[in-house]
């Protein structure tokens, strides 16, 4: 199989951790250009990996060609719902520690095991070891950067907006409503 990866296909390096968290999936979904960027990060405490997990989403800033990430929520499991276009190419892919979690249905059949020919008819490919990307690394926490993102429609971007009030020149924070706006806000 001939995966796209963002930065190049470089061989599997480093640990798969985040602060005493272990990464235990990785849902990889394609940029506009066709590679696979981290999409949806679980993880599990190392001193139990049975605890439940976390789930962290990524993105992707073509301006600064970066990712960034946000916490976005905890559960007790690792949950795949259908892609909504399961033929198109470049398809989703995704990775997981067999040894810690097992992908489950998110939508129809909440809760159920799903097989790897099950999650192939969805639209992923199932890989064997996470991909690497950016600098090289299997791990997208090492060369991401820990920021909320604002999404521009003019720019077809994904901007860092933690330390900022104006992202790109077509949105801005707005101080009156309270969110962010402009004429490239997609709220």
């Amino acid at each position: 199989m001939d995966i796209a990866c963002i930065g190049g296909n470089a061989s599997v390096s480093g640990n798969l951790v985040y602060g005493d968290e272990r990464v235990v999936a990785i849902v990889y979904e394609p940029n506009l250009k066709g590679e696979l960027i981290p999409f949806s990060i679980f993880t599990a405490c190392n001193d139990n990996p049975n605890s439940g997990h976390r789930e962290y989403d990524f993105e992707y800033c073509k301006q600064d060609q970066s990712l960034c990430f946000h916490f976005s929520g905890m559960g007790a499991g690792f949950y795949l719902n259908k892609m909504a276009f399961q033929e198109e190419l470049p398809r989703a892919a995704v990775w997981w520690d067999r040894d810690v979690v097992s992908p489950k249905d998110g939508g129809a059949i909440y809760g159920t095991a799903l097989s790897d020919e099950i999650i192939k008819q969805w639209g992923y490919d199932v890989l064997t070891e996470p991909l690497a990307i950016l600098g090289g690394s299997n791990n997208p926490f090492e060369d991401a950067t820990e920021s909320d993102t604002v999404y521009c429609k003019i720019c077809n971007d994904h901007f860092p907006s933690d330390d900022t009030n104006e992202v790109c020149p077509h949105v801005h924070w707005s101080e009156r409503k309270g969110h962010w706006a402009g004429r490239g806000y997609v709220g």
